[in-house]
């Protein structure tokens, strides 16, 4: 981080001394690089060798497209569906698609992240509450098309390769979730505002594949 100190520094002579900097301040080999994830398990970000490969790249995991057929999400719901991490990578977000089913809904979510154990949901690992959200309607008005994927940021740091479970939970007014067939999606149904631990209530394994995903940076 000392050269990513030095770079601010110089970025501050540059500034106060109205965009003159001698030429040699900052060298070709500094310029030539990028910024990228740290593989120091902490989550932390250094300079690497531009042109290398040393950048930040985007994937995703799940399913992105906006399913044909939606699920009503009962209060305290929860929708999970198993996807593969990489080491060395950070789960920032869940994305998933949903709808108001009335007129001034305002679904409050929580996302959340399980470990897998031998193929089933484990132990919350990363969470995050979305309070009251306003995303239908004003009662008596008309809003087009209220439908949309709507992202909760984790930030979860994947020090090994493994399989973990991504989820959604409507813990106020329901909404629907969008799916597609040909899946093996799976849902619990709690009996707080919260999410659980795995086996604390029962599991339905569907033929479902929902509109939910993980952003992943590597």
């Amino acid at each position: 981080m000392a050269l990513f100190g030095n770079r601010l520094a110089k970025l501050a002579q540059l500034i106060a001394t109205g965009g003159t900097v001698p030429e040699t301040a900052i060298s070709t080999s500094e310029m030539d690089t990028d910024l990228r994830l740290a593989p120091d398990g902490a989550g932390g970000v250094e300079w690497g060798t531009g042109g290398t490969g040393g950048g930040i790249t985007r994937s995703t995991l799940g399913y992105t497209s906006v399913g044909a057929s939606a699920e009503t999400m009962a209060i305290r719901q929860n929708f999970l569906k198993k996807v593969s991490v990489t080491s060395g990578t950070m789960l920032v977000s869940i994305v998933a698609w949903v709808e108001t089913t009335a007129a001034a809904s305002s679904p409050e979510f929580l996302a959340s992240v399980y470990s897998d154990n031998a193929g089933s949901p484990d132990l919350i690992i990363g969470a995050v509450n979305a309070a009251r959200t306003f995303i239908g309607p004003l009662a008596g008005g008309s809003h087009p098309g209220y439908g949309r994927w709507i992202t909760f940021p984790i930030g979860l740091w994947n020090g090994a390769s493994t399989d973990v479970w991504i989820g959604i939970t409507a813990i106020q007014q329901g909404c629907t979730l969008r799916y597609d067939g040909s899946g093996s999606d799976v849902h619990y149904t709690g009996t707080g505002n919260a999410v659980y631990d795995g086996g604390l209530f029962a599991l339905t394994t569907t033929t479902r594949t929902y509109s939910l995903y993980a952003n992943v940076l590597s």
